[in-house]
């Protein structure tokens, strides 16, 4: 399919996959249509059909993106109710109903722009910027995609830009709209506030039993045990194959020569440069420095500096012209040149100092070099050893046995929870892919044959599950004394709020902001100027919306999250921005307005979209993908 393309030798992102086909446009819900359809077609739209099998993939890969965004690991019960399943199948719906579009349309991609997308996509491109057709293809086989699969895919993603492009292109921001929201953003407010000090709850009584156990009882999930899984996993990276791999003298010499520009360092001098507006002014100052004025005389008297004439130290690339980099590094040390005709003027140089470049001999990089190439032939031979484990897993061997069979290391993790910890807490380290494979791991079962999971190293881990520990609630005495604890501190912010409360009311009655902060031991401060997406130090995002929320002269009361207090707040200044139309910040602003209504307008226009082809989502079916049956 792309078998013109360069190829160069490189490295591949396995974690390309994930953010390809988990960003795309922006979700809408899906129309509550649900029918009956065929039992392996989750959706249609038009007569375009949704697989079940692309729904459950794509639901996947979002889970391991979203746990990658957050650093957390997202269970799939989790993503459900984060309602992560029907943006999914939003997206696909979406996707489909633009691809419908497109093809009644009459739209087409042709081969060349598929072809220049998928060249100039970074992922696919080695150090050098250049297409990598070698590590292309073992990108999509470690994903489990064709050549030919993905070309489509890319397809018909330009498809669906063609589409969505033509919704909002015509699109103006009216003036009175960005003003307003400008206005509205920008506006600043400042005011006196204090914080409440912990002692100023008074004192909280001691629990008793009783109501210790009934927050025990009503807070069990604060004092559970998170469920625990056994693993056995098997990894393949080309570290582990370099020892197999031998190398020849002849092979190391001829690689030495092919990347001796990896060993050089070059040349470098320190150039100065003087312009000139004409060759003849550039060729009456060369006279007068051959009959000794000073190179730096010269170009100072035409009104330059240093740093004006001073080039600095620098290679032959360092210099963007090329006509003047040729000639400065054809001058010998304090040499003139004679008049040289740059790209933007006529230019005298001369050189200063002379760093001759050097290249490493072959002896002093040959270790360095044999790891290379080792590697490099070690990834070559990745693919083979990973189908040789595919296969005997096929025949029903144990990742033991394999790990036996291949000499590789097989790791045994005895207990990790969902979020990569051991049970004393701590993480469990030296998981290759940590966060893929243990998301993978608490999507699977005992006695499950998984797919590998490709690590950022080009290699690939196997996962079995062994044994699981479920989840458990800890019995009251062995937490006791953290639940006393909990429910003291609860009780303590319960008296704070309350009292923080009782000081804002009393403040809007009449009282001074400086006699009730005297009354509790605090200090009043000043806060501000502020605008809404602005915090300080001690006062953060809810301080700051409390800040606006009432009329000036009005006290409220709110908790800090940034210091785990409560603050008492009178505003007592408001000021609106000027708003300059011109300006950069109201350029910002409209470009980024632009962008949501462009958001909005496309949102209907899918809605009409989805409305006029019809979408039929399989009622039968849905129910068990999204988890609601088990």
């Amino acid at each position: 399919m792309l078998t013109a393309l360069r190829s160069k030798t490189a490295g591949w992102v396995a974690k390309f996959f994930v953010a390809i086909l988990a960003a795309s446009f922006a979700v809408w819900g899906v129309s509550d249509v649900f029918t009956g359809y065929r039992s392996d077609v989750i959706a249609t739209v038009g007569d375009h059909e949704i697989p079940a099998e692309t729904f459950t993939t794509t639901f996947n890969q979002r889970i391991r993106a979203a746990s990658q965004q957050t650093g957390k690991l997202i269970t799939p019960d989790e993503a459900r109710q984060m309602g992560l399943d029907r943006q999914v199948l939003g997206q696909l719906v979406q996707q489909a109903a633009l691809e419908e579009q497109g093809r009644r349309l009459g739209l087409a991609v042709p081969d060349d722009a598929v072809a220049e997308r998928i060249v100039s996509n970074p992922s696919f491109q080695n150090a050098q910027g250049q297409f990598d057709r070698q590590g292309f293809i073992r990108l999509l086989q470690a994903n489990g995609l064709s050549e030919a699969g993905y070309v489509e895919l890319e397809r018909a993603r330009l498809l669906r830009a063609s589409v969505a492009s033509a919704v909002d292109r015509e699109l103006t921001v009216p003036e009175v709209l960005a003003k307003a929201v400008f206005t509205h953003r920008n506006a600043t407010r400042s005011g006196r506030y204090f914080t409440l000090p912990q002692d100023a709850a008074g004192e909280v009584a001691a629990p008793s039993e009783e109501d210790v156990k009934a927050y025990y009882d009503s807070h069990k999930r604060d004092f559970t045990a998170p469920e625990f899984r056994t693993l056995a996993l098997l990894k393949l990276q080309p570290s582990d194959l370099v020892d197999t791999v031998s190398v020849s003298d002849e092979a190391l010499k001829s690689a030495y020569e092919a990347r001796k520009e990896q060993f050089t360092v070059p040349e470098k001098r320190r150039v100065l440069q003087i312009p000139f507006p004409s060759e003849e002014e550039a060729a009456a100052a060369r006279e007068r420095i051959a009959n000794g004025e000073a190179f730096t005389a010269v170009a100072e008297e035409r009104g330059l500096t240093e740093t004006d004439y001073g080039l600095g130290l620098v290679t032959r690339d360092g210099i963007p012209d090329a006509t003047l980099a040729e000639a400065a590094f054809a001058l010998g040390k304090d040499e003139v040149s004679q008049p040289v005709k740059g790209r933007l003027s006529t230019v005298l140089l001369t050189v200063t100092e002379i760093q001759p470049g050097s290249v490493e001999p072959f002896d002093a990089v040959r270790d360095d070099l044999e790891k290379a190439l080792k590697l490099e032939r070690a990834k070559d031979e990745i693919l083979d050893v990973h189908d040789r484990i595919e296969d005997e897993r096929a025949s029903g061997a144990t990742l033991h046995e394999i790990a036996q069979s291949v000499d590789l290391p097989l790791i045994q993790v005895d207990a990790i929870d969902r979020a990569g910890n051991g049970p004393d807490g701590q993480p469990i380290r030296n998981i290759p892919a940590k966060e893929e494979v243990v998301s993978l791991a608490f999507e699977s079962d005992v006695g499950v044959e998984n797919d590998p999971v490709p690590t950022p190293e080009e290699g690939f881990v196997w996962v079995d599950v062994i044994d699981v520990v479920p989840e458990t609630v800890k019995p009251l005495d062995q937490v006791h004394d953290e639940a006393v604890e909990k429910l003291t501190a609860e009780r303590r912010r319960e008296q704070l709020r309350d009292r923080a409360q009782a000081l804002a009311k009393r403040a809007n009655e009449g009282a001074s902001l400086d006699e009730l902060a005297a009354e509790i031991g605090a200090t009043v401060g000043d806060i501000g100027p502020l605008n809404r997406t602005e915090t300080a130090p001690g006062f953060g995002s809810a301080a700051v919306a409390a800040l606006f929320r009432g009329a000036i002269d009005s006290a409220t009361s709110t908790y800090d999250e940034t210091t785990g207090s409560f603050l008492v707040i009178e505003p007592t200044r408001e000021a609106d921005p000027a708003y300059s139309p011109g300006s950069e910040q109201a350029r910002a602003l409209a470009r980024v307005l632009r962008t949501n209504i462009g958001d909005d307008l496309f949102g209907q226009y899918m809605l009409d979209l989805e409305d006029t082809l019809g979408v039929e989502i399989n009622n039968e079916l849905w129910p068990r993908l999204s988890g609601q049956q088990s």
